[in-house]
């Protein structure tokens, strides 16, 4: 007769059918295994492809940089530019009067510049290449208009852009016969040019990048008006 240990207890019924029994050290079966392989695969797949995109972006974005700051640096030099007065840079030079002087890689004007946060005042500007630590900045240097030049200060002097290859300029003229020039310099007295156009260059990111820009001269163009 069979004792307590030797008896069996029947599978619990429910709705009618025997419940399955239940190993605790069941693994995965291959179909959970081929399933989890396949999604790890697809979101492998997914991450790729946004961490390829996100690198075609930060090098677009990584070359669009030094363009905009090359762009929005010729379209300061224009807007400062097309503002020459015709006034005399040297205010003791009774001969000459020269209003505007312009070599291939400089130029001065006298202009109304911004100084503190709400005022304007007269004032010799300068544009040109400076030698700092090595390499060339484009600076701007406004001077106060004197009778006899002055030294130039440190806060006399403004950083354009920094690091940058070079800057050409040009200018245009009317010759005597009527028509139109460009050339590298200028020191006709007691005139402006007709325009200024200047090429741009720098180094960023090993990449040479460079950026043109041109403008008319405001009072130049209204004084050759007929």
């Amino acid at each position: 007769m069979p004792g307590p240990a030797d008896s069996k207890t029947p599978p619990v019924r429910m709705n009618g059918h025997a419940a399955k029994e239940t190993n605790p050290e069941s693994g995965f079966t291959l179909i959970e295994m081929l399933v989890a392989l396949s999604l790890v695969a697809i979101i492998s797949l997914m991450a790729a492809g946004f961490l390829g995109q996100l690198r075609l972006w930060n090098g677009r974005f990584a070359s669009e940089v030094p363009r905009q700051e090359l762009a929005a640096t010729a379209r300061y030099l224009e807007n400062a530019i097309a503002g020459a007065l015709m006034l005399p840079i040297d205010l003791a030079d009774n001969d000459e009067r020269l209003y505007f002087v312009g070599t291939p890689d400089s130029l001065t004007f006298v202009s109304h510049s911004r100084v503190g946060l709400a005022e304007a005042a007269l004032r010799t500007v300068h544009v040109g290449i400076a030698d700092v630590d090595g390499g060339h900045d484009l600076v701007q240097i406004l001077r106060p208009r004197r009778f006899h030049a002055a030294s130039i200060t440190e806060s006399d002097k403004i950083v354009i852009l920094p690091k940058i290859h070079g800057i050409g300029f040009e200018y245009l003229e009317r010759a005597p016969d009527g028509a139109s020039r460009w050339t590298t310099d200028w020191s006709a007295s007691r005139r402006l040019p007709l325009a200024v156009r200047f090429h741009l260059t720098a180094t960023r990111n090993g990449d040479m990048v460079s950026v043109s820009g041109a403008t008319r001269l405001t009072l130049a163009s209204a004084a050759n008006m007929p």
